[in-house]
């Protein structure tokens, strides 16, 4: 990992669950988030920047790229909630 680092590439490590690359990660100047029970939190129906970024396009004028990018955010959302949905009922939602 340090190897390709030095050579450019970012090493993202997810699911380190020893914990053994958190030294590595920090000592390269990277990033460790935490996450786990009472550790941390990832709400992943947060539309995150898009709706920002969604009003700095109508600011600018260009509409149909803000409607793309709030319906961009939207199906994300809505992706996620139909894995989270055929994950606990271990089958997809039906009509």
């Amino acid at each position: 990992m340090l190897g390709l680092a030095g050579q450019g590439t970012n090493p993202l490590v997810l699911g380190d669950l020893k914990g053994e690359h958190v030294d590595l990660v920090k000592a390269a100047g990277g990033q460790v988030i935490t996450l786990g029970r009472g550790r941390g939190y990832l709400n992943i129906l947060d539309p995150g920047q898009a709706i920002e970024v969604a009003q700095l396009l109508e600011d600018q004028g260009r509409d149909d790229a803000a409607v793309r990018a709030r319906a961009d955010a939207h199906g994300r959302r809505l992706n996620m909630v139909v894995a989270l949905i055929t994950i606990s009922r271990n089958m997809p939602p039906t009509d």
